[in-house]
C-alpha cells in the first residue's frame, strides 16, 4: 500500500480491474478493528510532526531564517485552513488536524482476490512483494508516472508514504497533501483503462510486471554505464526481433524528428556499439566511441559543465536521457497502439541502408 499526496473523501474505486488496483481512503479496521490504517497513521503523523519540529528548530535564527520554527508555522497554518479553526491551542489543533488527515488521506493498493493476475501453480508471481522487497504498488505508480512523462500536461499523484523499504524518512513528506486532486484521480482512471485494454494474455501481465521492476528508481544515476545498458536493453525489448543490429534502423523512427534520418541512423549505430563495448568490457574502445559520439552529435550544439560531470559521463547521460524518451514512446505505443509497435518490431532493413 502507498498513501498519496491527495486529500479528500473517496469511495473504493478500481483504477485497473485486471490487476485489482484500487484507490480509497485508509482502512478504518471495521467492526473487528483489523488492518486499521487510520489508527496507525495517526501515530506516525504525530511522531513525524515532532521530528520535523525538532529538525527545523536547529535552523532558527540561522542562514537568514527568522526566529520562528518554519515547519511548526507551516503545519499549523495548513491545519487552520483545512479545519477552519483559528482559536485552538497548538496541541489541540494538531491533534484534530492529524485525525482529519487519517480519515481523508487516500491510498492505493492491490485487491488480488478481485484481479485477473495469473496465480496458478505454473505461473510466476506478478505484482507481488515480500517484506524484504519494494512495495508493488509503489512500482506500478512509478511506472504510470514514467510513461505519463510523455505528456507534459499529465498530473499524477505521488506517494508520500509506503509500506516498502525506501521510505525511511516518510515523516518529511506526510504533511505535503493537497485537496486539489480531481484531475489527478481522473488521470489515474484513464491510465487504468489503458492497462486493462492491454492486459489480454498471461504474457502481458509478465511483461508489465517486468517493466515495473525495470523502471523502478530509474532516476537513481543516469551518467554511468550500467544505466546506459539498462535503458538500451529496454529499447531492445520492444524493437529487437532477431538481431540487436536491427536497432540501427528501428531506433531512428522513435528518436527526435528535428534531426535528419541519416543523422539519427548514425546515432543509433554508435549507441549500439557503445552498448556492446560496455557489455564486453572493452572500455578502451568504449572511450573512443563515446568521444566520437560527442564530436559528431553534441559538440557545438550543447554546453556541458565539466565541474559537475566528466565529459564521458555527460555524453552517457545525454544518450541515456534520449533513450529514456524512446522507452516512454514505446511503452505508450504498447498501451495505445500495439499493432504499430508490432509493425515496427517486424520492420525490415531497406536495401538502400
Amino acid at each position: 500500500m502507498v498513501i498519496l499526496n491527495t486529500l479528500g473523501k473517496i469511495e473504493k474505486t478500481y483504477i485497473s480491474k485486471k490487476i485489482g488496483l484500487y484507490i480509497s481512503n485508509l482502512p478504518d479496521g471495521g467492526e473487528n478493528n483489523l488492518n486499521n490504517w487510520q489508527e496507525g497513521i495517526r501515530e506516525t503523523l504525530s511522531i513525524a510532526y515532532q521530528i520535523q519540529k525538532i529538525e527545523a528548530s536547529k535552523y532558527i535564527g540561522k542562514i537568514g531564517i527568522e526566529s520562528k520554527n518554519i515547519i511548526q508555522d507551516k503545519v499549523i497554518e495548513k491545519a487552520k485552513t483545512v479545519l477552519g479553526i483559528s482559536d485552538e491551542s497548538e496541541d489541540v489543533l494538531i491533534e484534530k488536524f492529524i485525525d482529519y488527515l487519517s480519515k481523508n488521506m487516500m491510498c492505493i493498493d492491490f485487491d488480488y482476490s478481485s484481479s485477473s493476475i495469473p496465480d496458478d501453480k505454473d505461473s510466476f508471481s506478478c505484482f507481488g512483494g515480500g517484506t524484504c522487497e519494494e512495495d508493488p504498488v509503489e512500482k506500478i505508480l512509478n511506472f504510470i508516472s514514467f510513461f505519463k512523462g510523455i505528456d507534459s500536461k499529465a498530473n499524477i499523484p505521488y506517494a508520500i508514504y509506503s509500506t516498502g523499504q525506501r521510505f525511511d524518512y516518510e515523516y518529511r513528506h506526510l504533511f505535503s497533501v493537497t485537496m486539489e486532486y480531481k484531475n489527478q484521480i481522473d488521470e489515474l482512471m484513464r491510465t487504468g483503462t489503458l492497462l486493462d485494454n492491454y492486459l489480454v494474455d498471461e504474457k502481458d501481465y509478465y511483461k508489465l510486471d517486468y517493466l515495473c521492476n525495470a523502471l523502478f528508481d530509474m532516476d537513481a544515476e543516469k551518467s554511468n554505464t550500467y544505466y546506459y545498458m539498462k535503458v538500451y536493453s529496454l529499447c531492445a525489448l520492444f524493437l529487437e526481433k532477431d538481431h540487436e543490429s536491427e536497432l540501427d534502423y528501428k531506433l531512428p523512427y522513435m528518436m527526435d524528428l528535428p534531426k535528419s534520418l541519416s543523422e539519427r541512423k548514425g546515432m543509433a549505430e554508435l549507441m549500439r556499439k557503445i552498448r556492446n563495448k560496455i557489455a564486453h568490457g572493452d572500455f578502451k574502445r568504449l572511450n573512443s566511441l563515446v568521444e566520437e559520439y560527442a564530436t559528431k552529435y553534441l559538440d557545438g550544439k550543447f554546453w556541458f559543465d565539466y565541474s559537475e560531470y566528466t565529459r564521458p559521463s555527460w555524453v552517457l547521460l545525454h544518450i541515456s536521457c534520449s533513450l529514456e524518451e524512446v522507452v516512454r514512446k514505446l511503452i505508450y505505443l504498447m498501451l495505445t497502439d500495439s499493432a504499430r509497435l508490432d509493425n515496427l518490431r517486424k520492420l525490415k532493413k531497406c536495401k538502400a541502408d
